[in-house]
């Protein structure tokens, strides 16, 4: 079953007597957690209505025995199974919980999360077949904004389109950074209308790392204004001039790599889907001409920054704009690098 299904399930009240939660995406298992957890108000109940216990440490025959156990106080119960892969080395565990499966308790909803868990073992096999079996498996590029939509929808707040993309460019494929994004939007829109993107500039802070990607695609636009916009943005987030200098500099030699043919260069190996479909995309906008002479422009403005002719904090700002300047390539940056050189 797809996650936004089973979170949509849950909401409305249509439990199942098992889940079994596996894979490496651990944001989308505690979402559905969570989502069991205020089904059966484990917060005003506490260990009346949710018990945790972990599949390396607990044997199955106890974990049995508290799912069959009737609830005091509450309509029904949550057990919650951490590393429950760690139960399939153990046969006598794996019969203990295959027997409880055969007649699960009305009463109790019984979660077994892991990070992996092989899908022939007979009690994954049975948790399929009473049950919900999630596979928080990682989330591609083109299934994110459908992802987001169906998660804003769960959350109960409607993404249109421009506000899904407004969300994707501030977050990237960072899945709790959209859970985190949604959930404040839930909160923030009044019940009934949906998101603008206006909502989502309100109450997402785009990351550091977004807002050099944004920077950088103004550079390849020529839109020296946003970029200008984008460097003043930076700096009112207290982020040091050499630091994002230094962002910088990755993400240009990111695109040269790119553009070289260096698929495989260490720079690249850990860009996920999403940021590498991003870096490709703006690869193809400058030329590797341009972007030699930016990490030229790049070490200038290092030189300079470290200088004493930038030593107040009121002068990295400008010196990250002249850079911008050079690097854009505007009649003003030719300008800006024929006055330097005089």
């Amino acid at each position: 079953m797809e996650y936004a299904e089973v979170i949509d399930r849950i909401k409305q009240g249509r439990v199942a007597p098992v889940y079994l939660l596996c894979g490496p995406q651990s944001f989308m298992i505690e979402a559905v957690v969570g989502a069991l957890r205020e089904a059966v108000e484990a917060d005003k109940h506490g260990t009346f209505a949710c018990e945790t216990f972990h599949g390396d440490e607990d044997h199955g025959s106890r974990i049995a025995a508290a799912a069959r156990e009737i609830p005091m106080l509450v309509p029904r119960r949550l057990i919650v199974v951490r590393e429950a892969q760690a139960l399939s080395a153990r046969a006598e565990s794996v019969e203990a919980l295959v027997q409880y499966l055969e007649q699960p308790s009305p009463t109790t909803i019984l979660a077994l999360c892991a990070p992996t868990f092989d899908a022939r073992t007979r009690l994954a096999r049975k948790a399929a077949e009473v049950g919900v079996v999630l596979r928080a498996e990682k989330v591609t590029f083109r299934e994110l904004a459908p992802f987001v939509r169906h998660h804003g929808r769960a959350l109960g707040v409607e993404l249109p389109p421009d506000a899904v993309s407004a969300l994707l460019d501030a977050c990237g494929d960072d899945l709790s950074a959209l859970h985190d994004g949604i959930s404040k939007l839930a909160l923030y829109v009044e019940p009934g209308r949906p998101a603008t993107v206006e909502d989502v500039r309100a109450v997402v802070a785009p990351s550091r790392q977004h807002s050099v990607f944004e920077l950088i695609d103004a550079i390849g636009a020529r839109d020296t204004a946003r970029a200008f916009e984008l460097v003043q943005r930076l700096a009112d987030q207290g982020e040091a001039p050499l630091k994002v200098l230094g962002l910088f500099g990755r993400q240009i030699r990111q695109l040269i790599d790119l553009k070289a043919g260096r698929h495989d260069s260490p720079r690249l190996a850990g860009l996920r889907d999403f940021a590498r479909e991003k870096v490709q995309a703006q690869a193809d906008r400058f030329s590797m001409r341009d972007l030699v002479r930016a990490l030229e422009a790049l070490h200038r403005t290092d030189l300079a920054l470290k200088s004493k002719a930038f030593g107040r904090d009121t002068e990295g700002p400008r010196a990250l704009e002249a850079l911008v300047l050079e690097i854009a390539g505007t009649p003003a940056g030719r300008a800006a690098r024929a006055g330097r050189r005089a």
